[in-house]
């Protein structure tokens, strides 16, 4: 997934939460500590999972050389 589709999913999951547990949020008020806790969770779990991904593809193309395969692209 691009980095750019986590950061809109990211902030939609951020709206969701907000509506969910707080109704409107104003945006010139700092989160709630519940929800900005839930927020860095979910980024540090996406950039852990892109950072899986790509290791993945990283050892797929390692071994499709070694093979002398077609790369992923």
């Amino acid at each position: 997934m691009p980095s750019w589709a986590v950061a809109a999913e990211l902030r939609a999951q951020h709206w969701r939460l907000g509506r969910h547990l707080f109704g409107k949020l104003d945006p010139s008020k700092p989160l709630p500590t519940s929800a900005a806790t839930s927020l860095a969770m979910n980024i540090f779990m996406c950039r852990r999972l892109l950072l899986g991904l790509y290791q993945v593809k990283i050892e797929t193309n390692a071994e499709a050389d070694r093979k002398e395969h077609e790369r992923q692209p």
